[in-house]
């Protein structure tokens, strides 16, 4: 490569400029002198860094080296769920726009990326989810002296909404009937058993499936309190820490219906003929779509069915109306305040209406003359201003 330099009017020193190798864009630098032959030096000086690899202007770094790297130094200290979500973000950029090298992936080419997804009709939730990983990914990066600086990523805006809804206890009825036709007699107990394990403990479907009577390596029943509460690990939490939550009454009292010397191993164990093992919770979940499609229960415009989460939504929705904010947040296992005030606290407002009509003081008013004085009152306002 060859670095050239110049001295615009404008500026007073002189200017290197080259192109990058890996992207065959034009790069400039500051010289830091007004005299030609430090300045000569300087760029002589810079070209052979960039050729030895040994400055960030022009380095290139081949994009399978630093997967390798950022898997070993990086990923491996993240969650399970973690690792997945990155490599199916790793994935759909190699089917994409197939970077060669990590200084490739500039905001143009993320640009293309978006253009491309959107054309494969992802939603913009996918599309901001993909982005995350990227932008996390292009940190580490210049963390760690790979790249210079990070692209600028414009976020795509998703609406603060569900993408289901809460389903109604009669449509959880129909999902009930509706298990025996999906999973066979044999099985449809084990099945009705996790439904209304998700309706009323609010459990997101992979901690439902992780739930143990005993092992605390994911999430458990702590017994040693007053109140039994979760237990959830680092691991198999959301936020990434372990914490204690507490369990809804309905919960409990399923819960202890259940003979002690069957309370071992897992807490649900739904069983299928066709399968030799015990379903994991991507399984668990299509099972529960199938049951939801076969009862009817549509949670979306475009006729999307019920699923694990809208029995969780359900039981956000139930709740909302008896707890404080602050309460339904710990009981719903929210990271912050604002997920829970975004999706469960006022956005009905008919049950809003409903609950003001029930608590409205209609019995505590003191005296007649107090209802005159208020349609007096009225009757004042309406006439005409002179």
């Amino acid at each position: 490569m060859k670095i050239s330099i110049f001295k615009p009017k404008d500026r007073k020193n002189f200017v290197c400029q080259w192109t990058d190798q890996a992207t065959g864009k034009t790069k400039t630098k500051s010289a830091g002198t007004a005299i030609r032959r430090d300045a000569e030096r300087f760029a002589a000086r810079l070209e052979r860094e960039i050729e030895e690899g040994n400055s960030v202007f022009g380095r290139r770094t081949l994009w399978t080296d630093f997967l390798i790297r950022y898997r070993n130094e990086r990923l491996i200290k993240r969650k399970l769920n973690t690792r997945i979500k990155v490599d199916a973000t790793v994935a759909m950029l190699e089917a994409t726009i197939a970077p060669k090298y990590v200084q490739g992936i500039t905001t143009e080419e993320i640009a293309k990326f978006v253009n491309t997804l959107r054309e494969m009709e992802r939603s913009e939730a996918t599309i901001k989810g993909y982005l995350a990983y990227l932008k996390s990914m292009l940190r580490w990066a210049k963390e760690k002296h790979i790249i210079s600086v990070v692209p600028h990523i414009e976020m795509p805006t998703c609406p603060d909404q569900m993408k289901g809804r809460p389903i109604v206890g009669e449509e959880f009825d129909r999902m009930i009937d509706a298990v025996p036709d999906v999973v066979g007699e044999d099985s449809a107990e084990s099945w009705k058993f996790l439904l209304r394990g998700l309706w009323w403990s609010g459990l997101r479907l992979t901690e439902a499936a992780r739930l143990h009577w005993t092992d605390d390596t994911y999430l458990t029943i702590d017994t040693s309190r007053n109140r039994p509460l979760f237990r959830i690990s680092a691991e198999a939490d959301k936020g990434g820490k372990s914490r204690l939550f507490p369990i809804a009454p309905e919960f409990r009292e399923m819960l202890d219906s259940i003979p002690e010397d069957d309370r071992t191993g897992f807490v649900f164990n739904p069983e299928l003929q066709i399968l030799k093992r015990r379903p994991d919770p991507k399984y668990m979940g299509r099972v529960i779509t199938r049951i939801g499609k076969k009862a009817g229960v549509k949670v979306s415009k475009d006729g999307k069915p019920a699923s694990a989460h809208d029995l969780r939504r359900a039981f956000g929705e139930r709740w909302s109306r008896e707890l404080r904010p602050q309460d339904l947040k710990e009981a719903m296992r929210h990271a912050t305040i604002n997920t829970t005030l975004a999706f469960y606290v006022g956005d009905n407002p008919e049950k809003t209406s409903e609950a003001m009509e029930l608590a409205r003081p209609t019995n505590k008013t003191t005296n007649s003359a107090e209802k005159t004085d208020i349609s007096e009152g009225m009757e004042i306002s309406q006439k005409p201003y002179k």
